[in-house]
């Protein structure tokens, strides 16, 4: 990680790159993939599915990573079909039949078990009904990574071939059954809305972070909508505030809860998501500043944005020269980076203290 990781493989994208070659770049992206994974495979014991992890947090540490994802993206269905397909030929269908009791317990602890536990944990750490009910409508169902430990289960003579065949039959419904679970928790919520005893105790009034007031989004005008309150979304708050109308959106639930204390419009959510986005009255907004640390989840938001709105002005926060293109090539207004803003404030300093002297 440290030797091939940060310096041996980007050079080697780099190299590629340069011959001009998408195919060749293609191949030499997914030949580092498989041979990374198996090389971490046979020299350290480890998982083929764990080497494959190693791999992608390497190849991520080049500068080419967005070039690296437009060109594996497009294999990810496939690869996704090719495995569901292989899980579905271990399966045995006369389990449904010979154990049909033991595989609606398997499925009950999936879908009723796991999904009350995580609705009772996010619960308790003070999020509001709606967060919970979707994380634990999310959370019932299991999916590849069981299949993998199972499989390391039987390696290792610590699960008998009758265990994987009651797991895989409970992946199998669970996953069929989850588009439902998360229709069923919709209702739970409106259910519980009408009861305004029931909203009270789940504080679903004064602790949704998610929306603005209704009152709040008639009232905004000149708006802009900043993504990500981090040291750049912090200055940009404080100098802008004053100029337009500001909305903040933040995964940080904290953050959010202190911005909001402080009077400004903030909401926790996804920033590429639709519906935070609409949340957040983009349909108003004039203009959308990009400010997260994570260059996918960047591009994400601009796109989202886009797709929404197609006319907004985008500001963006670049990392790098190929995010810096990335954006340009997508006609972001104003992508800036931050080595090329700290350089461009060196050059006015001492040409004004030139021209001064």
């Amino acid at each position: 990680m440290a030797i091939a990781g940060r310096k041996a493989l980007p050079w080697l994208l780099t190299m590629v790159t340069k011959t001009g070659s998408r195919e060749l770049f293609t191949l030499a992206v997914f030949a580092m993939a498989m041979g990374v994974a198996f090389a971490a495979a046979k020299l350290f014991g480890v998982s083929f599915a764990l080497g494959a992890f190693f791999a992608g947090m390497m190849i991520r540490e080049s500068d080419l990573n967005h070039e690296v994802a437009d060109r594996a993206l497009p294999f990810q269905e496939a690869f996704a079909v090719l495995f569901f397909v292989a899980v579905g030929m271990l399966f045995d269908p006369a389990i449904l039949l010979t154990r049909p009791l033991d595989v609606a317990a398997v499925v009950a602890i999936i879908m009723v078990g796991k999904s009350l536990a995580a609705l009772l944990i996010v619960l308790m750490f003070g999020y509001p009904l709606k967060t919970a009910l979707v994380v634990s409508a999310g959370l019932s169902q299991i999916g590849e990574f069981s299949f993998i430990l199972a499989g390391v289960g039987i390696s290792y003579g610590l699960l008998p071939p009758e265990g994987r065949d009651l797991i895989l039959a409970g992946a199998l419904i669970s996953i069929a059954l989850n588009p439902l679970t998360f229709r069923g928790s919709s209702l739970i919520f409106k259910m519980v809305c009408r009861k305004p005893a029931l909203a009270g105790v789940f504080n679903m009034k004064d602790n949704d972070l998610a929306h603005l007031r209704g009152d709040e989004k008639q009232a905004l005008k000149d708006l802009v909508i900043l993504v990500g309150y981090g040291r750049v979304g912090k200055y940009l708050c404080q100098n802008i505030r004053d100029v337009y109308d500001l909305v903040v959106i933040d995964g940080n639930r904290e953050r959010v809860e202190a911005l909001r204390q402080n009077g400004c419009h903030a909401i926790a959510g996804d920033g590429a998501n639709r519906e935070t986005l609409m949340d957040a009255a983009i349909d108003k907004a004039v203009a959308i500043a990009v400010a997260v640390p994570d260059s996918f989840e960047a591009r994400r938001i601009v796109e989202a944005a886009r797709a929404i709105k197609p006319g907004i002005k985008v500001l963006a926060r670049a990392h790098n020269d190929e995010e810096m293109a990335y954006f340009s090539k997508h006609n972001v207004d104003l992508p800036l980076s931050g080595t090329q803003e700290i350089g461009r404030r060196m050059v006015e300093y001492l040409t004004e203290m030139k021209a001064s002297a």
